[in-house]
């Protein structure tokens, strides 16, 4: 065996065979970098379609990894640098670094990374597309382009956030009836090529308020926001038997759409459209907060304060940060209140089964959340 030695990385790995490559695919001499091939039966073999994915990362059944290295007379291997630690979409260079700075931002990442934990498989949810956005100079009517393109380069599956999950839906092949019924989409499968629209959201806020309300009255309740969370919300109340729901937003024709697309799905309730500004609280059981009002990027509250009562339950989709204004004024007022942990974590769940085939650990999401 070979003693160790600093600056090396070590000998080739058993089995496994390693060649260092000029930029034209030729074999760099002794002792001259070059980009680092592997080859060897632990191998990714390739891309199932379009096979020319795979002639250009694999050519001749070698793996380019990306790495420059060298190789010295002993046979072990040294990486110096990079050869292009880029991600291209949509004619834009994406560094990684900017995406870790990015990531970093959210606090429940950055502690993972200081306390050492891990998982076989991580999820990070974006709050708002304008976060990349601005990095890479996308616009909302690039979305189309973007959809596209994850499609063409084998991508298994995606989540879709603020502000796209209705604008999303034109661009499905097919909609399950769970994206039907909520009237949005926030997880994409991609199946043969085809894009299936579906919506973990509904499920996601049900569980959330059944676990960490239960027994909450569900005579009356307010609910602020009718967007694409919105709609799924709304769904999600009145299938656990909300009679009367009021629906306050500020673009009048899409809060009185959603009241006629859930007045059409549940006949027996009760849903009203009503301006901020004649909205009485008081007679209301609980209010739910389907808003982006309360985030990092969006500080404040929908409502006012004294339109807060003790005898109210509040439930507010917002995760980051873990208590919103509206929740410490909820809170202080001895209101039965609960944050967007359970929603996010219930739907980033559901949606890594659709997207993966497997059956994440749903709790210890949610521990690295907390």
């Amino acid at each position: 065996a070979l003693a160790p030695r600093a600056h090396t990385d070590g000998p080739t790995c058993p089995h496994s065979e390693i060649r260092i490559a000029r930029p034209d695919g030729s074999e760099a001499g002794p002792g001259e970098a070059g980009e680092v091939w592997l080859r060897g039966p632990e191998q990714l073999l390739g891309y199932t379609d379009p096979a020319h994915n795979t002639a250009s990362f694999a050519p001749g059944g070698w793996f380019r990894s990306g790495d420059v290295g060298v190789v010295d007379s002993e046979g072990r291997l040294r990486i110096t640098d990079r050869i292009k630690d880029v991600i291209i979409r949509g004619g834009h260079n994406i560094y990684p670094a900017k995406i870790e700075a990015l990531a970093m931002r959210h606090g429940a990442v950055e502690r993972a990374v200081k306390e050492g934990r891990g998982a076989s498989l991580a999820y990070i949810r974006v709050d708002r597309f304008a976060a990349l956005q601005a990095e890479i100079g996308l616009a909302d009517a690039d979305l189309p382009s973007v959809v596209d393109s994850l499609k063409r380069e084998g991508f298994a599956g995606f989540n879709v956030t603020y502000p796209f999950k209705q604008a999303i839906m034109p661009l499905m092949d097919e909609l399950a009836p769970s994206a039907q019924a909520a009237g949005a989409v926030n997880t994409v499968a991609i199946r043969d090529g085809r894009l299936i629209g579906h919506n973990t959201d509904m499920p996601g806020f049900r569980d959330s308020l059944l676990a960490g309300l239960p027994g909450a009255a569900l005579g009356h309740v307010i609910q602020l926001g009718a967007g694409g969370a919105g709609s799924a919300v709304a769904n999600a109340l009145l299938s656990l038997g909300v009679t009367h729901l009021e629906l306050v937003d500020p673009d009048a024709a899409r809060a009185g759409a959603l009241a006629s697309d859930l007045v059409a799905r549940y006949p027996d309730a009760r849903v009203q459209v009503t301006p901020l500004a004649q909205l009485d609280t008081m007679p209301a059981d609980g209010i739910v907060n389907a808003t982006p009002i309360g985030m990092a990027a969006k500080p404040g509250t929908p409502i006012p304060a004294e339109a807060i009562a003790a005898h109210h339950w509040l439930a507010d989709i917002i995760y980051f940060p873990l208590e919103t204004e509206l929740l410490r004024v909820a809170r202080s007022k001895g209101c039965r209140a609960i944050n967007g942990i359970g929603m996010v974590v219930g739907q980033a769940a559901l949606a890594l089964g659709i997207i993966t085939g497997h059956t994440p650990d749903a709790e210890r999401m949610k521990q690295s959340l907390a």
